[in-house]
């Protein structure tokens, strides 16, 4: 039974270090979608989890046949500021960027979040986060920061925030009797 018990751990830590190995191949290939790390990090700490893995099933079955992916050679130390695709991102970025500049509910928003009433304006900050999204992501794109503009890679979700921002500021001046602001443009 204890080398039943024993067999069954090894494969254990067999599959958990196949695993990893396929998740460093990815993330090396295709990245991640961590907002806060970039590539690099996250593939060094799957490293990390490799050499754990193997040292600890050295040290656990030191005289076992171990498996094949024991064998296998460590991945290489990649830098910390790696990040995959690179171009892709900075070309899905500016695109998003040309995307959400154009949207017509961002032209509506534009042209008339100014001119209500500070006083509404100061209570309507996400309206103002929404107007400002096209001019973080344009920094973004001039400072090279791919973990930001990996954020924007896809347009759909900042699309629906200023729909959402256009249909608030709608309301906002149909209450104020800004009946001319209130038509979709």
């Amino acid at each position: 039974m204890e080398m039943q018990k024993d067999i069954s751990g090894m494969n254990d830590m067999a599959l958990e270090m196949m695993d990893q190995h396929r998740l460093w191949d990815h993330v090396l290939e295709h990245g991640c979608t961590d907002p806060c790390y970039e590539d690099g990090v996250i593939l060094q700490r799957i490293r990390g989890r490799i050499i754990h893995l193997r040292r600890k099933m050295g040290l656990l079955y030191p005289r076992k046949k171990k498996p094949p992916i024991y064998y296998r050679g460590l991945p290489p130390v990649v830098s910390e500021t790696y990040i995959a695709r690179s171009e892709d991102i900075r070309a899905n970025a500016q695109r998003t960027l040309w995307i959400l500049s154009n949207n017509r509910e961002f032209l509506y928003l534009t042209a008339y979040f100014s001119q209500i009433p500070s006083d509404v304006q100061k209570k309507e900050k996400c309206i103002k986060s929404v107007i400002d999204q096209p001019k973080y992501l344009s920094a973004a794109l001039e400072k090279d920061d791919l973990l930001m503009l990996r954020k924007f890679e896809n347009p759909k979700s900042f699309l629906e925030d200023q729909k959402a921002a256009a249909s608030r500021l709608r309301k906002i001046c149909v209450n104020m009797d800004w009946v001319s602001a209130t038509k979709k443009q």
